[in-house]
């Protein structure tokens, strides 16, 4: 027993120093393959988008109704003063409304485009607007500009009748939102400069009436403020928290779950079973245990179960994690 005991302490050790061997290799890999997005954010005094949301619902024909909603986030401690934020305005837009977060006393509107001067405190902010496009067509063309550095963005459309065209952007299929359905286009990793030109087709109107194009949710919710300065003030915070995370929680997991792949792997060659058509049923039944997770929550909700903060919490991590297997499988689909 103490030679077992010996043995597990030396194996323990020799884990934890190839942990650290690679961690440093990892780290140093992690900062050669950053993507420019997380370049340009990687500084406490970098403002940066979390999501951007364009919605695009027809009301009538010749009538597009378009709402926008960008959350900002300060990873900082300290309030970023007077920084303007710019939206595109198409030609033939009208009945601009600010949604969210914007004071009519700070903006000022040239040349199709609105800007908005506004202080940032730490944590996230969201801004929001909507208008009317109209057009003689059933074609609408708009474009895009990104002037800061820009996690994701969605494009939300009715699941039928709309058609959104463009470089960069990515159709992720229609998801359920409460009892609607939309289809989402993606774009990630955008940095300032960039720019989407979109041509947006519309066939039979989906919508009805003026109701408002963004859910009445709050903004999506991401690392709440607290949990940021929390990071910001601890001995790691040089490390990028989610590196951190996966060599010291996940690392030991990896490895175990490295084995089991392998082990599962090679069963499935014995067996003529295809990797691939396994990892496309498992993302088939992943996507329908979040549609039930949805479903469920908005029972629960009704019920009166849950309070509405954790409702839009719940929901909107589902909707994330349920628009990346949308992704997955339309790769795997090819």
């Amino acid at each position: 027993m103490l030679f077992s005991i010996k043995k597990v302490k030396t194996l323990v050790v020799l884990c934890l120093i190839l942990a650290f061997v690679l961690s440093t290799g990892v780290a140093v890999l992690a900062e050669e393959t950053k993507t420019d997005f997380e370049k340009q954010t990687s500084s406490e005094s970098s403002l940066y988008i979390e999501v951007d949301h364009l919605y695009l619902i027809p009301v009538e024909e010749g009538k597009l109704q378009v709402g926008e909603r960008v959350v900002f986030t300060n990873p900082g401690q300290d309030t970023i003063e007077g920084r303007t934020v710019k939206f595109d305005l198409p030609e033939g837009y009208s009945e601009l409304q600010y949604v969210e977060g914007i004071d009519r006393d700070a903006t000022e509107v040239t040349d199709n485009q609105l800007t908005v001067t506004r202080d940032f405190a730490p944590g996230q902010a969201t801004l929001g607007i909507k208008y009317l496009l109209t057009s003689t067509t059933p074609h609408y063309v708009l474009k895009k500009s990104f002037d800061y550095p820009t996690n994701v963005f969605y494009i939300v459309t009715a699941p039928e009748g709309v058609e959104v065209t463009g470089d960069k952007i990515v159709d992720a299929g229609i998801t359920s939102l409460g009892d609607q359905d939309y289809r989402f286009y993606v774009a990630e990793n955008l940095v300032p400069g960039e720019a989407i030109d979109l041509r947006v087709t519309v066939g039979v109107p989906t919508g009805g009436g003026g109701g408002s194009v963004i859910p009445s949710s709050s903004s999506m919710k991401f690392h709440s403020p607290a949990h940021i300065r929390f990071w910001r003030e601890s001995p790691f915070r040089g490390m990028n928290p989610h590196l951190f995370l996966v060599i010291v929680i996940l690392l030991p997991t990896g490895f175990a779950a490295y084995g089991i792949y392998r082990w599962r792997t090679q069963k499935a060659e014995l067996e003529n079973v295809d990797p691939e058509e396994e990892l496309f049923q498992k993302l088939l039944a992943k996507q329908k245990s979040l549609l039930e997770k949805i479903k469920e929550l908005e029972e629960q909700f009704s019920d009166g179960k849950i309070d509405e903060e954790t409702y839009k919490e719940l929901r909107d991590a589902y909707k994330r994690r349920l628009v990346n297997v949308k992704l997955k499988l339309k790769k795997l689909a090819g």
